[in-house]
């Protein structure tokens, strides 16, 4: 499942865990609080396995239009690599 940044409520991730589902929510610089503990999670991920740095798990994109400018950037973790 793929939400945007508005469905990244804790109900909505806790409904994906409860059905087993794969997930990718959008996270925003105004959630601050959701925001840091995510690269908190991401820093300590790369501390205990820095063979995975950025590589094949990572994508990122720019992007210039509509008088702004935006910067998109996704990694994924496997659960298993998680400690």
């Amino acid at each position: 499942m793929t939400a945007d940044a508005i469905s990244c409520q804790k109900s909505i991730a806790s409904k994906c865990i409860e059905q087993g589902a794969d997930y990718l929510l959008a996270v925003k610089g105004n959630q601050e609080t959701l925001q840091k503990d995510i690269q908190a999670v991401v820093e300590s991920h790369w501390e205990l396995h820095p063979q995975n740095l950025p590589s094949e798990s990572f994508a990122e994109q720019e992007n210039t239009g509509h008088g702004r400018k935006e910067y998109r950037c996704c990694w994924v973790f496997d659960q298993s690599d998680q400690a």
